[in-house]
């Protein structure tokens, strides 16, 4: 039997309008087509009007526990994978990752969805060439594209198959779940400064303000503010020390049943960025442990949320909610 030939009403031209670049290694050779091991590639994130957008609009308290529970991601389609070549003249892969207009504007203003996308892309190109892309090499150099960015038709038919809500099983692997890159990650040229495990909590009110005399450890530890106060000068020259405002903590506790999790915490403060934080978990004494970054608030010491003795060996998930200033963790 014949098949059918497309026409021009089955076909969708994209025009792409690059944002970004990711520059990451193969971690592994292939034979079919041969690929060497090492060999960068390039991911060129762009967009354009005719990519779908996900059924459920942007709203980070809606969409981030889907996106924990692997329900919602932005719909990718990638183009072939074509050979260039480095700045230093070596072989290199580049593949287009194209989402919609809209859904790039969403990524530009929030942090914690961009880092996520970083990870949608990473795979949509394994699916699209069979290959498997390193996570320890991840980096975004200062470039808008590399090289030319191609126009590229496909059939409408086949916008559903290509990372269009798929992959949806690789919750079991939690080295690639997109909540493990929500992670506050600094980049530069070269390469992508590694941070530390993400956290994730429930919900039970209680203010960093607040302590019980009658809890020999407390659920909540907070951190002791201080702020600097200059002494009385006797001397004209001699400098005057800025007060600084003191971080508080609010911070909520809830049990939950999410994709295994069972505990949320969401902490606000005035911080209003991921990158404002450095948060691990202390698996001598079970505690995480959440730093403040951000040099306009003082603190004395670190943030300490002891996890309940139900949790041995946690594991921990987090992401921020920008509009609401919060940070949220999942533990299960």
């Amino acid at each position: 039997m014949l098949e059918k030939v497309p026409s021009k009403e089955d076909e969708l031209l994209l025009r792409p309008k690059p944002s970004f670049v990711i520059k990451t290694k193969l971690d592994v050779s292939t034979q079919k087509p041969k690929r060497e091991k090492g060999t960068k590639v390039f991911l060129n994130i762009c967009s354009d009007d005719n990519v779908p957008l996900p059924e459920v609009g942007y709203d980070p308290s809606i969409i981030y526990p889907l996106i924990m529970d692997n329900k919602w991601e932005i719909p990718i389609v990638t183009s072939q994978e074509r050979v260039d070549k480095d700045k230093k003249g070596q072989l290199a892969y580049v593949y287009d990752c194209i989402i919609n207009t809209k859904a790039m504007r969403w990524v530009q203003r929030d942090k914690e969805l961009r880092e996520i996308l970083v990870e949608w892309s990473l795979e949509s190109a394994e699916l699209r060439s069979g290959i498997q892309l390193s996570r320890e090499s991840i980096a975004t150099p200062k470039m808008v594209s590399k090289g030319e960015v191609q126009e590229l038709t496909i059939l409408k038919s086949e916008l559903d198959i290509n990372r269009l809500n798929k992959e949806f099983e690789r919750i079991n692997n939690m080295q690639n779940e997109p909540q493990s890159i929500l992670e506050a990650q600094k980049i530069d040229d070269e390469e992508m400064e590694e941070e530390q495990n993400s956290i994730d909590i429930f919900n039970v009110n209680a203010s960093a303000d607040q302590s019980d005399s009658s809890i020999t450890k407390p659920l909540i530890q907070e951190i002791t503010n201080m702020s600097i106060n200059p002494p009385p000068s006797k001397t004209k020259s001699q400098p005057q020390v800025i007060t600084k405002e003191k971080l508080k903590y609010s911070t909520t506790f809830s049990k939950i049943d999410t994709n295994g999790y069972k505990l949320k915490i969401e902490i606000k403060s005035q911080n209003d960025s991921s990158l404002d934080y450095d948060m691990h978990l202390d698996k001598s004494n079970n505690t995480i442990i959440l730093k403040n970054l951000n040099p306009k608030y003082s603190t004395t010491k670190d943030f300490e949320l002891p996890l309940p003795t139900v949790f041995q060996n946690p594991s921990i998930k987090s992401f921020f909610v920008h509009d609401q200033s919060t940070l949220v963790i999942f533990v299960k």
